[in-house]
């Protein structure tokens, strides 16, 4: 599994508030040294700090992971057949098996229904 780091977009948010390393620390109640090493990446942040973090910036833990990024990852608002329809796409791009000629026509038969499922001519 690789390691998603983030610590640049805890430095953004903190800079936008206009708060130091040194106010973001008193305000979860840590050092100024542990805030250095989170934006840093030198440090992985703990989960409950997580947490304090999205909580302090009115954010979801989504927002305050990906950033601007947020809504291409999630599938929080389709609908449970777009969901199907996603998860079958992701399927059969990972099928190894069958023809060639038989994944394309596949392909091409799901993407006709997502298409319609967006409501796209």
């Amino acid at each position: 599994m690789t390691q998603h780091y983030f610590g640049h977009r805890i430095q953004q948010l903190r800079k936008s508030k206009e708060w130091s390393q040194a106010d973001l620390a008193k305000r979860l109640g840590k050092k100024a040294s542990s805030i250095s090493s989170y934006e840093t990446d030198a440090k992985a942040i703990p989960v409950d700090t997580l947490i304090l973090l999205a909580e302090l910036w009115d954010v979801t833990i989504d927002e305050l992971i990906y950033g601007e990024n947020v809504e291409i990852l999630s599938v929080k608002s389709l609908s449970p057949e777009e969901k199907q329809l996603v998860s079958e796409l992701i399927q059969n791009f990972a099928a190894k098996s069958g023809s060639k000629a038989s994944t394309k026509v596949e392909n091409l038969e799901l993407l006709l229904r997502i298409a319609q499922a967006m409501g796209l001519p």
